[in-house]
């Protein structure tokens, strides 16, 4: 097997399973922003969550409930187990079917946005809770924020 070329070794590999099953590259962002979350409040927290193909990202947290507003940034790692789940909801509710808004909810709801990147594929959805149109494109969509937000926590968060 040494004098096979690099790449047709590469190839047979992943043939063969040696590679991850979602090799393909792709980036998930979600936010969760809101008037209600602004200082002061004692909603917590709005966020900004980014996470790449090999599961590494990073949870940016804007705490509004103490005397001043404070931003906290952890790192996190997610497990293959997690990414393959999150590959499978994407695909499941359809994600890049789902259109770019669905509209419309109190001018003071929550705003959530889900933002994927699939190889050279680009799509972002933003939802409130309250959407009341477009019923089935909103469950799809928040199956995949509950999947999202199940892959990391926030200390003293209390809103979902």
């Amino acid at each position: 097997m040494k004098s096979m070329r690099p790449l047709l070794w590469l190839a047979m590999l992943l043939s063969l399973g040696g590679a991850p099953a979602f090799a393909e590259d792709f980036e998930i962002h979600a936010s969760l922003h809101g008037y209600n979350l602004l200082w002061p409040s004692q909603r917590c927290c709005s966020f900004d969550f980014d996470v790449s193909a090999d599961g590494s990202g990073t949870v940016v947290t804007k705490i509004n409930s103490g005397k001043s507003p404070e931003t906290q940034t952890q790192q996190i790692r997610l497990s293959q187990e997690q990414i393959k789940r999150l590959r499978t909801v994407i695909d499941e509710v359809r994600f890049f079917s789902i259109p770019a808004e669905l509209c419309c909810g109190p001018v003071d709801s929550d705003v959530r946005q889900i933002l994927i990147r699939i190889g050279k594929k680009t799509h972002r959805v933003e939802f409130h809770e309250s959407a009341y149109r477009k019923q089935k494109e909103l469950d799809r969509a928040f199956k995949l924020w509950t999947e999202i937000r199940s892959t990391f926590k926030i200390p003293g968060e209390n809103v979902d």
